[in-house]
């Protein structure tokens, strides 16, 4: 291994380098907002959203086409839905 001869001020400045590199991606999977939500994919012929909503919607708002569908949204505790694309 090679041997670096540095300085005190361009060790600590990597240190701070490294530091600020881990914490930044360490406290991006951290938000709260997300810890229960899921990405899925849902035909739209199972289910109509209301036309003009693009915040989550109660679960009880929506048609939901599909009675399976519906059971499994029950069941898993599903309380709101949103449109994602």
């Amino acid at each position: 291994m090679a041997n670096l001869n540095l300085s005190s001020f361009q060790k600590t400045l990597l240190l701070i380098l490294i530091f600020i590199t881990t914490t930044t991606s360490l406290f991006a999977q951290l938000r709260e907002d997300l810890s229960n939500e899921i990405l899925v994919y849902i035909q739209s012929s199972e289910l109509e959203f209301p036309e003009t909503e693009q915040k989550s919607i109660p679960l009880a708002n929506i048609t939901i086409f599909n009675s399976e569908l519906r059971t499994v949204l029950v069941r898993f505790g599903v309380r709101e839905l949103q449109k994602a694309f």
